[in-house]
């Protein structure tokens, strides 16, 4: 036979092994692209749903702040609805609440339709998605709907949806409110983003998505416990609020009612000669003493305490007790403590002290009247020369302005 022949024949043989190869190549790429697709969609799915999930969390967490009494049943709605409206996840991410008869009742982008019945909006295909949005909601407690809507920065007008575009939302339903929270994802970005990734190595990409879920699944739980840190802790000393002490001073008359045998106290205490502490250190280290002096009463108290930052350089604490003298102990354990920590700059060192005022509640006094009785044995306290705690006394004139 001909060496060309041969040649040919060899030649033929590594041509149709290459074409096999690269049909097969060709074939697995495909397989794999179609299988990528998939994952990703099936990722896209799954992270809408945790989203939603995350925002059905807050909405949770405000009812059970109503539920405990710890704010009124408005208030908790009207947190959950703008703590919801403020949150914002990829670039074009948002969420928005409706109830069951169709009233918007918050929609960041679509401001104008609040408080409006939305049950007649359609999409250019002719989906009413909001009634298809209370239709899953309701039967299932949940699920997809597809649909099209302008994205955020296109023109929101219910009579002209002509410029949308494909999307797909989870819809969630809250029934104690009567509320749905929805969000949802445009398609075309992710078929965009599904094409770009498949360039790339496979693994790569599903690592990455990975790492993306747990990271935003980390954040949204971080963002929960920052956002409810927000609406009751003092930012400085993480000890509760002034306005949360006042929110929940009927709950607190209630649990005397409830636990007759309890003492509650007040105690009401002050950083004496704070106005110094700024004036000779400076403003940060004076926040560096109110700091540290809310760890150490934090640190003193019991978990059932409750420790507030009451304004200032001044603390409050309200505390259960089975006699009327644990709350002078107290007192007195946080003053020693605190006068005997050492603060210390540049310059060197120096200390502080504290004067505390003790009010325990009596008969039928409301809790207003106890906070007030302390607050003026404090100033007891400081008009006697300070680094000392006063309890129930009888109340001169004083004299003394802090």
């Amino acid at each position: 036979m001909p060496k060309s022949a041969t040649d040919f024949k060899i030649a033929k043989k590594l041509s149709l092994i290459y074409i096999i190869s690269l049909t097969g190549i060709i074939i697995t790429l495909l397989l794999f692209y179609n299988v990528f697709k998939n994952t990703i969609f099936q990722e896209k799915h799954s992270q809408t749903k945790s989203l939603s999930d995350a925002a059905l969390a807050v909405v949770k967490h405000f009812h059970s702040l109503a539920q405990q009494g710890a704010i009124s049943t408005t208030q908790a709605k009207t947190s959950a609805l703008q703590t919801i409206e403020a949150m914002r996840f990829n670039q074009l991410g948002y969420y928005w609440i409706n109830d069951s008869q169709g009233i918007l009742l918050m929609h960041p982008f679509m401001t104008k339709l609040v408080g409006v019945d939305v049950r007649p909006v359609q999409d250019k295909s002719g989906i009413f998605m909001f009634q298809e949005f209370i239709d899953m909601a309701k039967s299932n407690r949940g699920g997809f709907v597809e649909y099209y809507w302008p994205k955020p920065n296109s023109s929101f007008d219910s009579e002209n949806t002509s410029e949308s575009y494909p999307k797909i939302s989870y819809v969630a339903y809250f029934s104690e409110w009567d509320w749905i929270v929805g969000t949802g994802i445009y398609t075309d970005d992710a078929k965009n983003e599904i094409l770009n990734y498949a360039l790339r190595a496979i693994g790569v990409v599903i690592a990455f998505t990975i790492i993306y879920t747990l990271i935003s699944l980390y954040f949204v739980k971080r963002l929960v416990e920052h956002l409810n840190n927000l609406a009751i802790k003092d930012s400085l000393t993480n000890l509760f609020t002034r306005r949360f002490l006042n929110e929940n001073l009927t709950n607190l008359e209630a649990k005397i009612k409830r636990d007759a045998d309890s003492v509650l106290s007040v105690i009401f205490m002050d950083i004496d000669h704070f106005k110094s502490v700024n004036d000779t250190y400076g403003h940060a280290m004076g926040d560096q003493v109110i700091a540290k002096t809310a760890e150490m009463i934090q640190n003193s108290c019991r978990p059932d305490d409750l420790c507030i930052r009451y304004g200032g350089e001044e603390f409050a604490i309200i505390t259960f007790s089975e006699n009327r003298e644990a709350a002078r102990i107290l007192a007195e354990r946080i003053r020693r403590k605190v006068s005997s920590q050492i603060f210390r700059n540049d310059n060197g060192g120096f200390k502080v002290t504290l004067s505390a005022g003790i009010a325990n509640n009596l008969l039928n006094e409301n809790i207003s009247t106890t906070i007030d009785r302390a607050d003026q044995y404090l100033y007891l306290a400081k008009e006697r020369g300070r680094d000392q705690v006063v309890m129930n006394e009888e109340i001169p004139r004083l004299s003394i302005v802090r």
